[in-house]
């Protein structure tokens, strides 16, 4: 079996999903290791996909992730996975 093409993937994980519905319940999510945050390698597993829309602050010349907004095929991919 191959895997799919990169961007091309489907599979909801449960922190993925839990991820997205915080972010769309508040309308974004931020990067942290405590409940109701996300991880930053979840918010760009999920930011690749085009289910969120990454928040990035500049700390002196380094870009850093600290949070992400939730887009409209992520609010699409929540409700398929939820089943409404």
């Amino acid at each position: 079996m191959t895997a799919p093409a990169k961007g091309t993937a489907t599979k909801l994980t449960d922190p993925g999903m839990i991820a997205l519905f915080i972010a769309s319940q508040n309308g974004a999510i931020q990067r942290g290791g405590h409940e109701g945050e996300a991880s930053v390698t979840l918010i760009n597993s999920l930011a690749r996909r085009g289910w969120l829309e990454r928040t990035i602050v500049m700390r002196g010349a380094r870009p850093v992730v600290t949070g992400a907004v939730i887009t409209e095929a992520g609010r699409k991919t929540l409700a398929r996975a939820l089943g409404v």
